[in-house]
């Protein structure tokens, strides 16, 4: 592979057979798109219509329903297997449809329009699609530009290119055609190279093409993702191990009945059939499916009205298994937005309030207001900050490089003219460059000549020999120059970018250059800068604190700059530490795992450190969300549990890469969908036991009689209308439960936690009174006729099941715990079944499908009594816990 950064650019044109002026001749870029291919990055085989469809189907619970609807037909139980196809046909187009259109809505976060380059090929400057370059192609950039393969540089003026969605690293890069004197490995050092998709923020460029697609730095990330092989959420997890469960129980269940009673009964083989059916229809909760999928789909139509769009239905819950969220911080827990903090000149520091490039903000000095373009010394620093400047600002928009934008904003803050300085006219610069680590611009004014210079305060010290204070020259002696590196020292310390600012008053129009320019220069003072944190993200952080959730910032900035940001975020305390790639290379994944609990910043890393990070959290059993926005958080947000990409933006290959996308790029949005995600898992766990708690006492009654010798109390078709229609409305209306005040005080859940956790003795003893209201029933109409027993029966059973359900709704409450009509679509829900169960009844052309007759009002007395049994569920279970406690026995649900 060849090292483009060690090469002259002479010697890069060279080897790649190109031309500096003119470029590829059109046969060549013919004969190198053959070879090459296309500039672009491969993309994963997109989701399909019929794939999506296919996964709807791949579930035990749905594989028993298919089995049992089979059965069904075999014996002649025509309509039994009918009404089981249509409930897993509607399960299926549920959640096809809703996987579906978040497939669509992720290809609408893509651009719309291909990427164009500015070429020259032939001699001839064209704009051409961007996927049509090949090694060779000269291609100029110029600020604003998106790089569109990466570059060897040949000409350069002033050029800054932001490369934070390839490093992480939020400050622009000052980049040279300067071949480099030594292999590097990190990108950030080869300043001769522009990077696929970085920005160029600054001046403008020509470069000659070096790679493309998936040989490029983006590539080579992008085909890390790739790799990673994608795991099981935990809702997809707990639902495997609940329909392995239901289906081992079922086919034992209904093969031990059928040995029992083929070879100790004397029923003959069509009814033994029957009884089998009957008990297997029993012991699946059908409604499961259908149940699960509308209660996703609602939570991620929910999400998306809060911004976040979930790629991955079951995704929608898992966020509250959540216990450690890994982010990113550049655009995501800050603004992407340099703004000056501190002001130091006169031996004074003055405090600048405000967010952003918002020139709104207030000025204070020892805790009061001032207006510092009115005080000297510092109206000269604001002032030199927005002469020696590229940046714009127009209306309320901004053009250039963050750091520029930053000064400019200061100064505007003051009242000094944005549009520029009356007067002032721009007579030459001497651009920044890395070793100089300075610019100036040279300005006349009247008669004047002004050398204004900004730069790092060491290297603008370096050249001062004077200073201003209070609108007097004065000799910079070695004391103010030590109180000056203090004052820089500290605001470094607290994680300031700092810039020093200097003139120098010129005698002539003569040529410009370092030597004569920026030499005995005069010192005004520093400004001090950060990316500051979004407001929303501290909120954000401290409501994941309380909610039991670790946030870790993974960034590719400086410690410094870093540790500051999350002392403002507040994810800073003594306990914690920071951490750089450079110490994580130090350590095995083994070592790293053993600390990682108390590192709350990992600074300077790369996409390898990412991954290594995530793995480590994953070893010691955390649950881990991942954020980010550009290419290179694309591995780890794959490998995490979650993979949350940021919509506006994100990259593509991290959105790819992701489960959810916050289309509004808001960390505040993910504590949203946090307790989005818990009250979903709450309700999925209410419904769940609602569901079971039925279908037991359904299959007690069966099983009872069964071996009893009685004839069933309920029948097939009976059975799917319970668990199907009557059931399955209260169900759905669960999941629609809000959520419970103080949900978000809670500890997140395990991600191995049993769906059954809390909620056995409750389903063992609501299964226990059903069968007694329901045996009770049928017994008292067994007197009349074995069609009133069955009916009374039947509708005890449902009656039952209703009452039950508004003991279902927040786990640990009982009904009268709890505002009735606080969950309204449970009560229509309610009443809803009810009628349906009375149209079953009394109009007659449904009776001779259910073998049901009208009832009276002797009989409803009878069903209404013995379904009352089912609001005192609660008081039975605290019971029977009291009564195992006084026993001895150290009772864990």
């Amino acid at each position: 592979m060849t090292e483009w950064h060690l090469l002259s650019a002479e010697e890069a044109i060279r080897r790649l057979g190109s031309d500096e002026e003119k470029g590829l001749s059109l046969k060549e870029v013919a004969g190198r798109q053959e070879k090459f291919g296309l500039n672009r990055l491969e993309e994963k085989k997109k989701r399909t219509a019929l794939p999506i469809l296919l996964s709807q189907f791949n579930s035990l619970i749905v594989w028993l329903l298919i089995a049992a609807a089979i059965v069904s037909f075999l014996f002649n139980a025509v309509i039994d297997g009918i009404v089981i196809f249509f409930i897993i046909a509607l399960n299926a187009l549920l959640g096809f449809r809703q996987e579906f259109k978040a497939e669509k809505a992720m290809e609408a976060l893509k651009a719309l329009t291909a990427l164009q380059a500015n070429a020259i090929r032939d001699g001839i400057e064209q704009k051409i699609n961007s996927g049509l370059l090949v090694p060779g192609d000269l291609v100029l950039l110029d600020a604003g530009d998106k790089v569109p393969a990466d570059l060897r540089l040949i000409e350069v003026f002033n050029l800054k290119v932001n490369e934070a969605a390839l490093t992480g690293e939020s400050i622009p890069v000052e980049k040279n055609t300067l071949p480099l004197k030594k292999k590097v490995s990190a990108l950030s050092e080869m300043k001769n190279i522009c990077f696929m998709n970085s920005i160029i923020v600054n001046g403008r460029a020509k470069g000659i093409v070096v790679e493309t697609g998936m040989n490029t730095e983006f590539g080579k990330i992008a085909g890390l993702v790739q790799e990673i092989k994608e795991e099981l959420t935990p809702l997809q997890q707990r639902l495997k191990i609940v329909g392995r469960w239901i289906a081992y129980a079922v086919i034992a269940l209904t093969l031990f009945i059928f040995l029992i009673g083929f070879f100790f009964t004397q029923l003959k083989l069509i009814d033994l059939l029957l009884v089998s059916v009957a008990l297997a229809v029993s012991a699946i909760p059908e409604g499961l499916p259908a149940v699960i999928t509308i209660t996703l789909a609602v939570g991620m139509q929910l999400m998306a009205k809060k911004n976040a769009l979930v790629r991955k239905m079951p995704a929608v819950e898992s966020l509250g298994s959540c216990n450690v969220i890994c982010s990113d911080k550049t655009g995501t827990l800050t603004k992407g937005e340099m703004t000056v903090q501190k002001l130091y000149a006169n031996f004074q520091t003055i405090d600048v309030s405000g967010e952003g490039y918002s020139i709104k903000g207030n000025f204070k000095l020892n805790a009061k207001k001032v207006l510092p373009a009115k005080i000297s010394g510092f109206k000269e620093l604001l002032a030199t900050g927005m002469l020696c400047n590229n940046a714009r600002l127009d209306h309320g928009r901004e053009f250039g490089d963050p750091t520029e934008i930053a000064l400019m904003v200061s100064g505007a803050k003051t009242g000094l003219p944005k549009e520029g300085f009356k007067g002032f006219e721009l007579i030459d610069e001497l651009s920044f460059d890395s070793e100089r680590k300075k610019m100036t611009q040279i300005y006349a004014n009247g008669r004047k000549l002004i050398a204004y210079c900004k730069g790092s305060p060491e290297s603008i010290l370096g050249k001062s020999n004077k200073i201003l204070v209070n609108g007097r020259i004065k000799l910079l002696d070695a004391k103010k120059r030590k109180e000056i590196i203090d004052k820089n020292n500290e605001f470094a310390s607290n994680g300031l970018r700092v810039l020093g600012f200097a003139f120098r008053e010129l005698k002539s129009k003569k040529k410009f250059t370092i030597g004569n320019t920026e030499n005995d220069l005069t010192f005004i003072g520093l400004q001090g800068m950060i990316d500051a944190p979004r407001k929303e993200s501290i909120e954000a952080i401290r409501l994941c604190r309380k909610a039991g959730i670790k946030v870790i910032m993974i960034t590719g900035d400086h410690k410094l700059t870093a540790i500051a940001v999350a002392k403002q975020l507040g994810l800073m305390n003594d306990d914690l530490i920071a951490m750089i790639g450079e110490e994580l290379d130090a350590l095995t994944e083994k070592e790293l795992a053993e600390n990682i609990d108390r590192v709350s910043i990992f600074a300077r890393v790369n996409p390898e450190h990412k991954v290594k990070i995530i793995s480590a959290l994953e070893q010691k059993g955390y649950f881990v969300a991942m954020t980010g926005d550009g290419i290179n958080d694309a591995p780890a947000l794959k490998k995490a549990d979650i993979g949350i990409a940021m919509g506006i933006t994100g990259t593509d290959v991290s959105k790819e890469a992701s489960d959810i996308i916050l289309k509004d790029d808001n960390f505040a949005t993910i504590v949203r969908a946090v307790k989005e995600g818990r009250k979903i898992y709450n309700n999925i766990k209410s419904f769940i036991k609602y569901l079971l708690s039925a279908n037991v006492g359904e299959l007690l009654v069966v099983g009872t009689a069964f071996f009893s010798g009685l004839p069933l109390p309920l029948l097939p078709i009976q059975i799917l209308w319970i668990n199907l229609v009557t059931d399955g409305l209260p169900a759905l209306a669960l999941g629609t439960e809000p959520a419970h005040k103080g949900i978000m005080e809670e500890k997140p859940r395990k991600p191995d936690e049993s769906l059954f956790k809390g909620t056995k003795l409750f389903i063992a003893i609501s299964g226990i009174l059903a069968t007694i209201a329901t045996l009770i029933s049928f017994f008292i109409g067994f007197r009349e006729t074995y069609l009133v027993a069955i009916t009374m029966a039947f509708t005890t059973m449902i009656l039952f099941e209703l009452l039950l359900v508004f003991n279902c709704r927040v786990e640990g409450k009982a009904f009268w715990e709890l505002d009735a009509f606080s969950n309204k679509p449970l009560v229509l829900a309610v009443i809803i079944s009810f009628l349906l169960q009375l149209m079953v009844l009394y109009v007659p052309f449904f009776n001779p499908f259910f073998d049901t007759v009208a009832l009276g009002f002797r009989h409803w007395v009878v069903i209404f009594s013995v379904s009352l049994l089912a609001l005192l569920v609660p008081l039975f279970v605290n019971k029977t816990k009291n009564i195992l406690n006084w026993l001895g026995f150290s009772y864990s649900d």
